[in-house]
């Protein structure tokens, strides 16, 4: 029998996950998106109002995203911003650099599946066109929005 609230199991657990994820990306908090490419890497700083705070593209691997990083969480305090987390597609092994970079920052990091920024890219402008800088922001916002 349930506990009388109409909650199913299902519910539960869809709440309990998006409360973990919250808790990563706190709404007080500003996202750093990373579109992550071979040589080159789109980064947006965001607030939970998806306003880009600041962007920057960088010619490196994805394992020197080191400094980028500093620059990004500097970015989001000297606006603010206590809380900061990263999001990133995971695409090949170049999320796993971020990951270990993110970690030795104390940053919590999210990944974006590849599908649901496919299908956000679509709805936003109804073409497939895709950019390393519009994709940041997407990746970002789509972290805000718990996806």
């Amino acid at each position: 029998m349930g506990k009388g609230s109409g909650m199913t199991r299902g519910d539960r657990r869809r709440n309990a996950r998006r409360e973990r994820l919250r808790s990563m990306l706190p709404r007080g908090g500003a996202v750093v998106g990373i579109d992550l490419a071979e040589d080159k890497q789109a980064i947006a700083v965001l607030d939970h109002d998806v306003r880009v705070l600041a962007r920057k593209t960088v010619r490196v691997k994805a394992f020197r995203l080191g400094q980028a990083l500093d620059w990004a969480v500097a970015q989001a305090r000297a606006k603010g911003f206590t809380r900061v987390a990263v999001a990133c597609e995971p695409t090949g092994p170049r999320w796993l650099q971020v990951q270990r970079l993110c970690a030795e920052r104390g940053l919590p990091l999210v990944c974006i599946q590849p599908l649901v920024s496919h299908i956000a890219r679509e709805q936003q402008d109804y073409t497939t066109h895709k950019s390393d800088e519009s994709d940041c922001v997407m990746i970002a916002r789509l972290a805000t929005e718990l996806h």
